[in-house]
């Protein structure tokens, strides 16, 4: 065996168990579960989105339920139409998503857009603020 085939064993196996910092993906490898979460379709790796909060599709209201419809779309449409990097940093949420800030090539960064846009708000843990008017 060659040192090509212990490299590509060595950085297959890292890239499936998810030890690579930043993975570089098209969009075609991710679908959009909700406004602030994704997962890969190759891997089933679940990725939220570290330190925003979009409203839930299991809405206690429908106006949360109409801007998650939308957050959920504006997420999507960046998905569909850029190369994306995600940048994990190095935990799980409580749900066993990997916490990650996404990149969306020639947009930035995924929360912030979605922040920018009111389809999500900032959150560090704790006790989230209502979507419900």
């Amino acid at each position: 065996m060659t040192w090509r085939f212990f490299a590509f064993a060595i950085l297959t196996t890292l890239a499936i168990i998810g030890l690579l910092h930043i993975a570089h993906a098209n969009s075609g490898g991710w679908v959009v579960v909700d406004g602030d979460t994704i997962k890969n379709t190759v891997t089933r790796e679940r990725v939220r989105l570290e330190n925003v909060d979009a409203p839930e599709m299991k809405a206690r209201c429908s106006a949360e339920l109409q801007l998650a419809r939308r957050a959920t779309a504006m997420t999507a449409a960046l998905l569909a139409n850029h190369e994306v990097a995600i940048h994990r940093i190095g935990r799980l949420d409580r749900y066993g998503r990997t916490l990650a800030l996404v990149e969306i090539v020639d947009v930035g960064d995924l929360g912030r857009e979605l922040m920018r846009l009111g389809l999500a708000r900032e959150y560090h843990g704790g006790k989230r603020a209502g979507w419900c008017r």
